[in-house]
């Protein structure tokens, strides 16, 4: 990604921008460009993961728990095949653009991503470095071994109970 259009990217970002090309960001390499740019201007970079489907209050109130974490928060959204990998032949219900359109337009949500099938997560968590992770206590994607390894490229691990009631 070119300085100036990751330097526009960033000020759209930490404006408030509410348009969806400000906040979702597909390209791996353009995503660790603008990481980079807002770790060294001091935000501090909360990272969760998950599918988002058929979204509720509960989703929303984990996100908003997950950005009290941090300045940034990022998601990297499960692709319909990843959904279907985790939940089964039949999920996601809400396929992949409508999930984006939904959480870009929230006001805890700064960078949306994809998480692609087969990605190996660690590797993921590797290349951003966020300053925290945030998992749901539903989350089964870690052992306690994958946790501690995981600690070598973040800050620190969070782990938010379900929000819903």
């Amino acid at each position: 990604m070119k300085t100036a259009e990751n330097s526009q990217f960033v000020k759209n970002i930490v404006s408030g921008s509410l348009r969806f090309e400000d906040h979702y960001i597909p390209k791996r390499e353009a995503l660790i460009s603008v990481i980079s740019t807002l770790k060294q201007s001091g935000y501090r970079i909360v990272l969760t993961m998950g599918v988002y489907d058929l979204f509720h209050v509960g989703h929303k109130r984990y996100l908003e728990a997950a950005k009290s974490q941090g300045d940034i928060l990022l998601i990297a959204v499960d692709t319909d095949e990843r959904a279907r990998e985790r939940k089964g032949p039949n999920r996601p219900f809400d396929g992949l653009n409508d999930r984006l359109e939904i959480l870009t337009a929230l006001r805890a949500v700064d960078i949306v991503t994809l998480r692609e099938a087969g990605e190996d997560i660690r590797q993921f968590i590797k290349e951003i470095q966020p300053d925290v992770l945030i998992m749901s206590e539903t989350t089964e994607d870690f052992a306690p071994k994958d946790k501690r390894d995981i600690l070598r490229y973040c800050g620190e691990i969070k782990v938010l109970q379900a929000q819903s009631s």
